[in-house]
């Protein structure tokens, strides 16, 4: 399980290795958030090109 929860908003993020990926989505912090995404492979990508960006890893 893997969230990204922006603080207060992220900026064009990526993912790769995630069965929901985001492709350059911005989040912001009581409006869009990426909960409760779940890796597809051993090794998960995130990229983002501003802000900050807490990301959690239930494993």
């Amino acid at each position: 399980m893997v969230s990204l929860v922006p603080f207060p908003t992220a900026t064009n993020i990526s993912t790769e290795g995630l069965q929901y990926p985001l492709i350059k989505e911005d989040l912001s912090f009581g409006e869009r958030i990426g909960t409760r995404n779940k890796a597809t492979n051993n090794e998960i990508k995130i990229t983002f090109e501003s802000g900050e960006l807490f990301i959690f890893i239930n494993h």
